[in-house]
């Protein structure tokens, strides 16, 4: 792994706050909704708290997207790191090295918990992959640069079409995370597109930068999150400095401590490594 002791200087905070948003589900974010809807019986949150559980076959659930939209993502971010590398004239041995390592490297995300559904197991992953670097091309280029409006109203589009396309195909061919079916490479690919297109607009367009900076101190250290959550025991960090407030409160207030704590114990460790300019990558 390389240590960028500094980030680039040109790069879509949208994408690290996408990122951040992807990272924060399964970094403990989910357990604070979980914790919300066993607290308050509430619907909507035990709504969500059923879209944070993966769909047992067909169907979709938010949950089954997390890994789907890391390689959307790193597929955006591929484009930006080619021509970074290509005018830094590296070799092709250097280049073809880093590239093998950015599609081996995202597959497991869940903490301690293998993801059967690597990206080589299955033709229709690499699709997912390749839809996040056509959109990363689009990016890339000058079209549309002097209309960033326009260029999200495109991404929007597309993200609506593919979304239809999925529901459509759904009727014959299943979405399925397990199977990865084309149906759900489309449905999710749709869905990933106005997810980026929204973070882009907000952050990159209207420049609401601050309101990013929560994902974003995620999302510039994705791997060290998930190589530190199999290491370190953040639950039991976050007992330590938590206990005591749950045993002042009743039981059905502990899912949302553990939540909060767990979330907040992991934050401030990346936020650390941020201030410091730490950002491991592959």
């Amino acid at each position: 792994m390389e240590n960028q002791n500094k980030p680039a200087a040109k790069r879509l905070q949208s994408l690290d706050a996408l990122r951040g948003f992807d990272m924060f589900w399964i970094m403990g974010g989910g357990g604070i909704f979980v914790g919300l809807a066993t607290l308050t019986g509430w619907p909507v949150f035990q709504w969500w708290a059923e879209q944070l559980e993966h769909v047992p076959w067909n169907g979709f659930r938010f949950y089954d997207m997390i890994f789907p939209l890391f390689l959307f993502i790193a597929g955006i971010s591929f484009p930006f790191s080619m021509a970074k590398r290509i005018a830094m004239n590296e070799s092709r041995q250097s280049i073809y090295k880093h590239v093998i390592g950015r599609l081996i490297m995202p597959g497991k995300l869940n903490h301690g918990n293998h993801d059967p559904e690597g990206l080589f197991s299955t033709v229709p992953a690499i699709g997912t992959a390749l839809l996040g670097i056509f959109t990363g091309e689009f990016m890339h280029s000058k079209y549309l640069n002097d209309k960033p409006l326009k260029k999200v109203l495109f991404l929007v589009l597309a993200g609506i079409a593919l979304m239809i396309i999925g529901k459509i195909w759904d009727l014959t061919f299943p979405i399925n995370k397990n199977l990865w079916t084309s149906s759900f490479v489309c449905f999710v690919g749709g869905l990933s597109l106005l997810l980026f297109a929204i973070f882009y607009l907000i952050i990159d367009v209207w420049q609401y930068k601050k309101l990013a900076f929560f994902f974003v101190v995620i999302g510039m250290n994705p791997i060290t999150i998930y190589l530190t959550g199999r290491i370190v025991n953040f639950r039991s960090v976050t007992r330590f400095f938590f206990e005591g407030i749950t045993d002042l409160l009743p039981e059905t207030w502990t899912p949302l401590i553990e939540g909060i704590g767990i979330t907040t114990v992991a934050w401030v460790f990346l936020y650390i490594l941020y201030k410091k300019k730490i950002f491991p990558r592959v």
